[in-house]
């Protein structure tokens, strides 16, 4: 992209294709957490640091085309946002483990059980994590194990809310009840 023109939105960028395949999907997000690994930089502070690591750019691209992903695609990009949430949780600053439970914890009961990706979605969340330094393998694709995200172990790891700013407490005490 040529210097000093802005960025597309994800919505400008996550229009599907006639066929709308899943594939195509992950062709285009592989490619946008591919640029996004490029253009990060580092920061001494941790807090910082944590909010301007690939892994936390990549989570809010995918917050970004969660939301502007056309229906044909949404269900696949909330369940590999979530996947890729839980993947790279510890990485992620406090406010963002916040948001990450509150929401996760809502799909979940939206959902009736634990995520459990399907083979598409498992390969994508590899090509992601892959791009960004993570390490992830689906398994085979009738292996469920792999693909299958508890929001019980996040949970067990969310930090004690008095380390949050005030106005994110009510989501761990909301998560905690």
């Amino acid at each position: 992209m040529p210097e000093g023109q802005p960025k597309p939105a994800p919505q400008d960028v996550i229009s599907p294709p006639e066929t709308g395949s899943t594939e195509d999907l992950g062709n285009i997000i592989t490619s946008l957490v591919e640029q996004q690994a490029i253009s990060h930089y580092k920061d001494s502070n941790e807090e910082k640091a944590r909010y301007n690591s690939i892994e936390t750019n990549v989570y809010n691209l995918l917050i970004d085309l969660r939301v502007a992903s056309p229906d044909i695609w949404h269900d696949t990009v909330a369940n590999v946002f979530t996947a890729y949430g839980s993947l790279i949780y510890d990485d992620l600053p406090l406010t963002k483990k916040a948001l990450f439970l509150y929401d996760a914890r809502n799909e979940q009961a939206a959902r009736g059980t634990d995520l459990v990706l399907t083979a598409e979605e498992g390969g994508i969340l590899q090509n992601i994590a892959r791009a960004v330094g993570v390490e992830y393998d689906p398994g085979a694709a009738e292996n469920t194990e792999q693909k299958t995200f508890r929001l019980a172990d996040v949970e067990a790891k969310a930090p004690d809310p008095s380390e949050l700013p005030t106005q994110f407490r009510r989501y761990f005490s909301e998560i905690q009840e």
